[in-house]
């Protein structure tokens, strides 16, 4: 998945199709554990403060 930010820098994270609902009703996705072998979720920026989302 492919997250394009203002700057037009582009971010691509790989992940599990593990998702989950997060308190305010956003979707995160499982990336992995981290060094301590915490989960790491990741949660995309909401649309309303986005300038643009794109998806491949």
């Amino acid at each position: 998945m492919r997250f394009i930010g203002k700057g037009s820098e582009i971010d691509t994270i790989t992940f599990s199709p593990t998702l989950r609902y997060e308190e305010d009703g956003r979707i995160a996705f499982y990336v992995g554990d981290d060094e301590e072998g915490e989960e790491v979720w990741r949660v995309p920026a909401p649309r309303s403060t986005s300038t643009t989302c794109a998806m491949r």
